[in-house]
């Protein structure tokens, strides 16, 4: 399914640009709380990239192993989880999407598809969650829009 598929390769794009930020950012600002932040960047990192690779394993895509606990350990286990999910979407066809998988920490079972369509949303909230915490520490972010992803793609450049 080529729009899945295309989700998937626009979220280790923007995990990249957003990664490529935090590396900038102080070892404070990464793992310290602000009494404006509910979690600390490092641990939202930690967080997408456990999600991001309980779908893939639940879903059937694959198994990565859980990373260290450092920045570029989750950005690096990001880059290979993305890969193994955009192959997964890419080989998905509507039986395959339908079909049921559980999640056991909702108790429940989901279609493959919403599986894979929760992943993208849930990295997409908590990039947000990154990009304006950074903001507030200091850093100027980039555009991580879906649109700006296909622009930069076919030609584009960065504003």
């Amino acid at each position: 399914m080529r729009l899945l598929k295309d989700a998937f390769e626009y979220n280790g794009w923007a995990t990249r640009q957003l990664g490529e930020v935090c590396r900038t950012a102080t070892p404070a600002q990464l793992t310290n709380k602000e009494e404006w932040q509910y979690q600390p960047i490092l641990e939202l990192w930690r967080h997408i990239n456990e999600v991001e690779r309980a779908y893939l394993r639940l879903t059937g895509g694959g198994e990565v192993p859980a990373p260290v606990s450092s920045l570029e350990a989750y950005l690096s286990s990001s880059e290979a989880v993305n890969r193994e999910l955009v192959a997964h979407a890419d080989r998905l066809d509507d039986e395959g999407l339908e079909r049921m998988f559980n999640v056991p920490w909702f108790e429940r079972d989901f279609t493959v598809g919403d599986g894979l369509f929760q992943v993208l949303t849930h990295s997409i909230e908590h990039r947000a969650d990154i990009a304006h915490f950074l903001s507030r520490l200091g850093h100027e972010t980039p555009p991580i829009d879906y649109v700006m992803w296909i622009y930069l793609k076919d030609g584009g450049r960065m504003p």
